[in-house]
């Protein structure tokens, strides 16, 4: 009964798929059980999990172990985890375990931009606004604008700042409209309102 039992529970996490494999080692992360993370981590990770890699691979990348992390990141964000595309994307910007490649790291933060990742959102639109990374409007007037006006709607000032202002000015192909550039003039300053820090109430003295 003992060996049944036993044999039982061996069975039940030699099967596991990989997503039961991904929370187990998720668990373990989070209560600082580190080799059980790998090891739960690494099976879900070869069968191409990619919530998997991406773990395993941040996990590698907190222990200094780079070389391990990058095929992980890469494989991730080749099966479209944002996360993973974003992680992927700074290493290839940073030239971190890989040769840095900006263009590459423009595609994949793209990538993840559309699946409305809100990091990559703001940091494609400031590389379009900037003209960084080969990010050239006057040649992709179209594709700036959208990527400024998703990062716009989602609360980036210097995004609604170029909004406001591309209406005024015709940039990026939009057609004057004073209207539209008012509207997000009264946005952009609702919104520093809103994120002001709080003024300290005055000391009374005595």
């Amino acid at each position: 009964m003992v060996f049944t039992a036993l044999a039982l529970g061996a069975s039940s996490v030699a099967f596991a798929t990989p997503d039961e494999d991904y929370q187990r080692g998720l668990t373990a992360y989070h209560r600082g059980d580190v080799s059980t993370a790998i090891g739960a981590l690494r099976p879900a990770a070869a069968a191409g999990h990619a919530p998997s890699q991406a773990l395993l691979a941040f996990v590698y990348e907190r222990a200094g172990e780079v070389d391990r992390a990058v095929p992980l990141y890469r494989d991730a964000a080749a099966q479209g985890l944002p996360d993973a595309q974003v992680r992927w994307a700074e290493m290839l910007l940073a030239g971190q375990g890989v040769a840095k490649d900006e263009k590459a790291a423009f595609e994949q933060f793209s990538k993840a931009a559309a699946q409305g990742h809100r990091h990559a959102v703001e940091v494609v639109a400031t590389a379009w606004l900037k003209g960084q990374w080969g990010a050239d409007e006057r040649a992709e007037p179209a594709a700036a604008r959208a990527a400024v006006q998703r990062a716009a709607d989602g609360g980036h000032l210097p995004s609604a700042e170029a909004l406001a202002a591309a209406y005024r000015s015709g940039r990026f192909g939009v057609d004057l409209d004073p209207a539209q550039a008012s509207r997000w003039d009264t946005q952009v300053s609702a919104w520093r309102r809103q994120r002001a820090p709080a003024a300290s109430a005055p000391t009374r003295t005595r």
